[in-house]
């Protein structure tokens, strides 16, 4: 930060003392929050020969009360003409913080690194300095790196900083923690919306760590405390939807209702998608096919859509109706043909086809989402069922060749990857390679991945890794092994 007022004493003797009045004044008004009222002395005193000297000094301040007022645009017009005007003199640096936390406000990432992490880096005073570290733990936590942030923001004092020190926390599935942190700022900023969003993320601390009541009794007293914030109702679909974990399917369904005519669309579709949730655990699959059918199709631009698509294709499988289900998870195909949801519909559609034993149509559908969606997240799954479908076909031989060559893939740089899920659709994969494998007679190398998949661990297929290996072990005549 810039310190005006320390500069002031050593010009004093150069100018009148009604110009310095005009500056002190200036940032009395900027000290207080009057940013508004700041802008204009600042600009009258941009007019004196001593705002002539200290131009550099005074759009600085100009363009930080555009950012507190929330014009972005404004703030960053003001400080990329101070980039260029300000090369090689000792505000340039504080130039190129402002811009970086400019970008990272209006979400401008790769921006927001250039200058807080790369540009920064020109000038090692400031890689220590504790508002270059919070910036760059804020874009830390932007990217979800969690780790890194959270090793940038340890030491935060700014308030925005400490907020986004509990947030990281909360993500690092330190929730108590993250809660001391928020409290902090409401005790050192009381009566601020800073203070009354840390309240409100208490509960999201909770809620993403899965602890539904915690997060239910800290929503309840957010609303208590902050009856009149435009957030109560937002946290009252998070009751909502901590109370349907908690099955307490018919009290959610009270708050999810009282939603239904809220302003923010937003809001609505996602009461839509869990109110329809809640009906059909009730039991009234009617009721909430109407509901699922709203969330799907009256607000097609919200990012709940596809997922009501799949609420509702999954409510149509549990009356009975298959077919109307292939119609739901196919419109989800069709709609949704970029983006993180693409070919999850055709993924679907495949599943219901070969549950009905429509094998052909099934591999179908399957080939055309790996030829269309080489960089789906669901592709392992895809590859999974589509071994199984070749199995069940007898093309062994096939599965092999086509399973072998997915795993060589690098399926760690699909889009939205993570090596857990990786890890659980290789095992499947492997899984289905030991089966085909073991029907072609190639005991030696079915044994091989079922004895990988028993170091692995995975619950959810040991049973039949378990049987599949005691199969391979009696045939190659190992009893004792078969039997264990």
């Amino acid at each position: 930060m810039i310190n005006t007022i320390l500069k002031l004493i050593f010009i004093g003797v150069l100018f009148s003392p009604q110009e310095i009045k005009l500056i002190e004044d200036a940032e009395t008004l900027f000290h207080e929050g009057l940013y508004q009222d700041a802008i204009q002395m600042y600009e009258k005193a941009l007019k004196t020969n001593l705002g002539k000297e200290m131009r550099r000094e005074i759009f600085y301040r100009i363009g930080e009360c555009y950012f507190n007022l929330g014009d972005y645009q404004k703030s960053l017009s003001i400080f990329e003409k101070l980039e260029e005007e300000s090369f090689k003199t000792y505000i340039y640096p504080e130039v190129l913080y402002a811009l970086g936390i400019i970008h990272l406000a209006l979400g401008h990432y790769d921006k927001a690194k250039f200058y807080l992490i790369e540009k920064i880096k020109e000038f090692p005073s400031y890689v220590s300095d504790i508002r270059v570290n919070e910036g760059q733990g804020i874009y830390y936590f932007t990217q979800e790196i969690y780790e890194s942030s959270y090793e940038k923001l340890k030491n935060a004092i700014s308030g925005v900083g400490i907020f986004y020190k509990g947030m990281t926390l909360s993500r690092l599935g330190k929730p108590v923690d993250a809660l001391k942190e928020f409290k902090k700022i409401q005790i050192l900023y009381p009566f601020t919306p800073l203070a009354e969003y840390a309240a409100y993320v208490s509960g999201e601390a909770m809620f993403i760590n899965n602890d539904f009541t915690g997060a239910l009794n800290l929503y309840q007293k957010f609303i208590e405390s902050f009856g009149t914030s435009p957030l109560v109702d937002y946290a009252k679909y998070k009751i909502g939807v901590c109370l349907l974990h908690l099955g307490n399917k018919a009290q959610a369904l009270t708050y999810l209702n009282s939603l239904l005519g809220h302003p923010d669309e937003i809001l609505v579709a996602h009461s839509y998608l869990m109110g329809g949730i809640a009906l059909r655990e009730m039991g009234d699959y009617e009721k909430a096919i109407k509901y699922l059918l709203k969330a799907a199709f009256d607000f097609p631009q919200v990012g709940s859509a596809p997922l009501a698509h799949m609420e509702l294709g999954k409510t149509y499988l549990l009356t009975g109706n298959k077919e109307q289900a292939l119609i739901t998870f196919k419109q989800l195909s069709n709609t949704y043909m970029t983006g993180e949801f693409s070919g999850i519909g055709d993924y679907l559609t495949a599943s219901i086809l070969y549950r009905d034993k429509r094998i052909l149509e099934a591999r179908f559908q399957l080939e055309n989402l790996i030829k269309y969606y080489p960089k789906s997240y669901i592709l392992p799954a895809a590859y999974v069922l589509l071994l199984k479908c070749m199995i069940d076909s007898r093309e062994t031989k096939e599965a092999i060749v086509r399973g072998e060559e997915f795993l060589k893939s690098d399926i760690y740089k699909l889009d939205g990857i993570n090596n857990s899920y990786a890890e659980k659709w290789i095992a499947r994969l492997k899984l289905m390679l030991a089966e085909a494998y073991y029907e072609e007679k190639d005991l030696e190398k079915a044994t091989k991945y079922y004895e990988e998949l028993i170091e692995s661990g995975d619950p959810d297929i040991m049973a039949e890794v378990f049987n599949g290996l005691g199969w391979c072990y009696l045939e190659s005549e190992r009893y004792d092994a078969a039997i264990q």
